[in-house]
């Protein structure tokens, strides 16, 4: 996969998720759990999902996601894995 001008370098290609990955992890393999913010890019290059997790690889702080124009679709908080507080969707303008 070609890295588009709009990924940072040290995103990685997820062939599962069809997407550009860049955040700190802890562990190895399947054992791989995601901390802090981590940010997801579409194929395209359009920022597509900024998350955040906690030192368990838990969901943790403000979830948002991207549409490919690059407004907020959707969002919230979690705490520890669960859903806190509301949360929003947006559509796509047109």
């Amino acid at each position: 996969m070609n890295r588009p001008d709009s990924v940072p370098p040290e995103a990685t290609w997820s062939r599962e998720e069809n997407e550009w990955q860049l955040g700190q992890s802890k562990g190895k393999g399947r054992a791989r759990v995601p901390m802090g913010e981590w940010r997801y890019w579409r194929p395209d290059g359009t920022l597509c999902c900024v998350a955040n997790f906690d030192d368990a690889g838990r969901l943790h702080g403000i979830l948002e996601r991207f549409h490919p124009d690059g407004s907020i679709a959707s969002g919230g908080e979690w705490k520890n894995g669960d859903r806190h507080g509301n949360f929003f969707s947006t559509p796509l303008a047109k």
